[in-house]
């Protein structure tokens, strides 16, 4: 009588431990089909980000090939869209031009700082900028080109 007394508490240890380990298994299958998911869902948008931010840096350097918009705003704006490319187009050579003219321009004030300051102080920076955009204008130019090749070339 004992004997089946401990088998069958045995066996229900053995029942309640089964059932434990396959409702573990179940969350863990439940988590890794979830972080998947989150992991595809992630991926997806990064690449719609990458092919949004090359579709707006080739419309930029468009825009300043045609010389509709100052070297500097360019170079600000192309810099932050960059940061969303694919990391074979973001590492290019080329986007360096961009990068040197908006380091030597970092210190003019942008946007609300700008609308502080005076006329003069306005025509100051003015000033500066163009000086500074001139020495760039051929670096600038040349990577454009470059850019909009390698940028067509991958769509």
């Amino acid at each position: 009588m004992l004997t089946t007394v401990l088998a069958i508490v045995a066996i229900v240890i053995i029942i309640s431990l089964a059932t434990y380990a396959a409702i573990l298994w179940a969350r863990l299958r439940r988590q890794r089909t979830e972080r998947d998911s989150q992991q595809a869902a992630q991926t997806l948008q990064q690449q719609q980000n990458a092919a949004s931010a090359k579709d707006n840096i080739t419309i930029l350097l468009r825009v300043v090939e045609q010389g509709q918009m100052s070297l500097t705003e360019a170079a600000i704006r192309v810099g932050a869209y960059r940061m969303a490319l694919a990391p074979q187009l973001r590492d290019l050579e080329a986007f360096s031009a961009f990068d040197l003219l908006a380091n030597e321009t970092s210190h003019i004030p942008i946007l609300d700082r700008w609308q502080a300051l005076s006329n003069i102080e306005q025509a100051e920076f003015e000033q500066q900028r163009t000086v500074i955009e001139e020495r760039h204008s051929a670096a600038i130019t040349d990577a454009t080109l470059q850019l909009l090749t390698v940028m067509q070339a991958k769509s």
